[in-house]
C-alpha cells in the first residue's frame, strides 16, 4: 500500500470533556500521538494541534460546549510524535446528558492527503465574517468594527486572523484583493459587498 492510500484510510475517534481534555480515544489516536492512554488522557486536545490551527479549532470547541454550535467540520493539523504533522478533516459534535458536567464532545478525525483529497475546500463565511470583510474593505479599523458590531476588538481580531489563515494571505489588503479576484466580493459597487458565502 502506498503512502497516499495509508493516509486516506486513517481514521480515529476522540472524546473530550467540558474542559476540552481527552477522556477517550480509539487505538489510532495513541498510534498517532505516540503515547499511552495514561500519558494522553487528561491533556487538552489543543495541545496536540499545530499552533497555526490551535486557536480556531479551540474556539469552535468552546462554541460546541456552550451550546452556540451544534456541530462543525474543519481542517485540522495534528502534531505527531516522530513524523511530519498530519493533515486531517475534523468532524465534531456535542453530546448532551442530563447534567451539564457530563456533556462531552466527540471528534472524528479522518487523515487526508492535502493534494489528493482537496482539504482546501471552500470555507463558509459566517454573518460576522461577512460584516468584518465588508468593513475592512471600506477601511474600518478593528476598533471601529468592534464598535459597529457590538463585540470586542479581540473578537474582531480573532475573525480577521482566522480569515487570513484560511486564505493564506499575509495581511488585510491582500485578503480583500484575493476575495475580489476569486469573485467572493462584488466588483464595481460601493459600499463593498460579499456576494458568495465562502472562498477557497
Amino acid at each position: 500500500m502506498d503512502r497516499v492510500s495509508q493516509i486516506v484510510d486513517f481514521d480515529m475517534l476522540v472524546s473530550l470533556n467540558r474542559k476540552r481534555e481527552i477522556v477517550n480515544g480509539s487505538v489510532e489516536l495513541f498510534q498517532l500521538l505516540g503515547g499511552s492512554p495514561g500519558e494522553i488522557y487528561g491533556r487538552r486536545f489543543r495541545d496536540f494541534v499545530d499552533p497555526a490551527w490551535r486557536e480556531p479549532v479551540d474556539h469552535l470547541l468552546v462554541r460546541l460546549l456552550n451550546g452556540t454550535l451544534a456541530s462543525f467540520t474543519s481542517k485540522v493539523v495534528l502534531l505527531r510524535s516522530a513524523d511530519s504533522p498530519l493533515v486531517g478533516r475534523l468532524v465534531a459534535a456535542a453530546l448532551w446528558s442530563g447534567t451539564p458536567a457530563m456533556s462531552t464532545v466527540v471528534l472524528s478525525i479522518c487523515a487526508v492527503d492535502e493534494m489528493v483529497c482537496g482539504v482546501n475546500e471552500q470555507y463558509s463565511l459566517g454573518e460576522m465574517d461577512i460584516k468584518i470583510l465588508e468593513g475592512i474593505a471600506t477601511g474600518l479599523t478593528s476598533e471601529a468594527l468592534a464598535s459597529r458590531l457590538f463585540v470586542s476588538r479581540q473578537t474582531v481580531e480573532y475573525h480577521i486572523g482566522r480569515l487570513l489563515r484560511l486564505s493564506r494571505m499575509p495581511n488585510r489588503v491582500s485578503l480583500i484583493a484575493h476575495l475580489y479576484s476569486v469573485g467572493v466580493m462584488r466588483k464595481g459597487v460601493w459600499p463593498p459587498r460579499v456576494i458568495k458565502g465562502g472562498f477557497r
